[in-house]
């Protein structure tokens, strides 16, 4: 007899693009379970706390980070090394300060962003189906697998009815709807797939869609706009803030500064320093590329603390090239660059250990 499952493994090559693992240095990937979210737009735990996080370097070292339930995702404790992990969950680990939430972010996909100590009591879900049930109730389906149950006029005494394609504010662990955000023109609207995933702006047309062709939404993020399906759209606050998050509409929240030969050397220096010149090799590839991360700029030796500023963060990321590197950059006639002429891991450890006196372990 044939079976009427679907393969129990999964290959590297073929598992989802945005999954923070290399294609070719094993066969065999985790494969996440059935579970609130898709396999396609999901992370399993194992690859969060392996890979995406860096609490573990092998396999059975992340397996006993989760066994002994010290990894809760939404509030609750997580055993299931190929538990999926989705759009807007909440990860914490024991023993870890910082708390994580999985968002999109532009060619990147779905990755892990640190959150805020106040965000990790709420999650944003969107309402995806609404249906009648026995009793004069309605259930309403949210993305991540939840079902609510709402009298006709809404959630609460005098409130609205809750429409699909809408969003609400849920609290853990009560898991009660703290605000709804209506899917109309005004909004904020997050765009959670597709070659857009990862931008949000204003939502300033809705097209009803036909039995062949979907609903489509214009956003407009400041000094462009482009156009996608209303499904891969979540409201997330109003014109004037998304208060909750912290962020408020045209505020800058990162800068990319880049720079190239002696101002990079010179800036690399300080930037090490600030991490008492110690980088694990995890943080190399295999093209002379590494990063490390700075929790507090002003550790940054010669950086002054400006009160209107505050304290952020930094990431450094470093690329080691070759001369004739351009080949492949060139507009006319750009060629392919051999394989023993990128730099490589070991290469581009050995000219840290010697050019910046910095120490490289596991």
């Amino acid at each position: 007899m044939a079976r009427k499952f679907g393969p129990r493994q999964l290959k590297r090559e073929p598992s989802p693009g945005f999954w923070p693992i290399h294609r070719k240095e094993y066969t065999w990937a985790p494969r996440t379970r059935p579970g609130p979210h898709a396999r396609e737009k999901s992370l399993p735990l194992m690859v969060i706390v392996r890979e995406s996080l860096g609490l573990a370097n092998i396999a059975k070292e992340a397996i006993k980070i989760i066994s002994e339930g010290r990894v809760k995702v939404d509030g609750v404790i997580r055993r299931d090394r190929r538990f999926p992990v989705g759009l807007m969950d909440i990860v914490q680990i024991q023993g870890v300060p910082q708390a994580y939430r999985a968002l999109p972010k532009p060619n990147r996909g779905l990755v892990l962003s640190p959150a805020q100590d106040k965000e990790v009591t709420y999650k944003i879900c969107k309402i995806v189906g609404k249906q009648n049930v026995p009793g004069g109730k309605l259930q309403y389906s949210l993305h991540d697998g939840r079902n609510l149950l709402a009298t006709a006029k809404g959630t609460r005494p005098g409130s609205e009815e809750l429409s699909v394609g809408g969003a609400v504010q849920l609290s853990f662990p009560a898991q009660k709807i703290v605000k709804y955000v209506p899917f109309q023109t005004g909004a904020l609207g997050l765009v959670i797939d597709g070659r857009n995933q990862g931008y949000y702006g204003k939502i300033t047309s809705i097209s009803p869609g036909t039995y062949a062709r979907r609903k489509i939404v214009r956003i407009e993020t400041g000094a462009e706009g482009f156009e996608t399906p209303a499904e891969y759209v979540i409201p997330v606050g109003t014109d004037a803030a998304i208060k909750d998050w912290g962020i408020r509409k045209g505020e800058p929240i990162a800068t990319v500064v880049t720079l190239r030969r002696d101002d990079a050397g010179q800036f690399l220096t300080r930037a090490l320093d600030a991490v008492s010149n110690k980088v694990n090799d995890s943080c190399f590839d295999d093209y002379g590329n590494f990063s490390f991360g700075i929790k507090e700029h002003i550790e940054i030796p010669g950086t002054r603390y400006v009160p209107e500023l505050g304290i952020f963060g930094a990431t450094v990321h470093v690329t080691l090239e070759r001369p004739g590197y351009r080949l492949r950059r060139r507009s006319i006639r750009p060629a392919k660059i051999g394989r023993h002429h990128y730099v490589s891991k070991k290469e581009a450890i050995q000219f840290i250990q010697d050019n910046f006196r910095t120490q490289v372990g596991s």
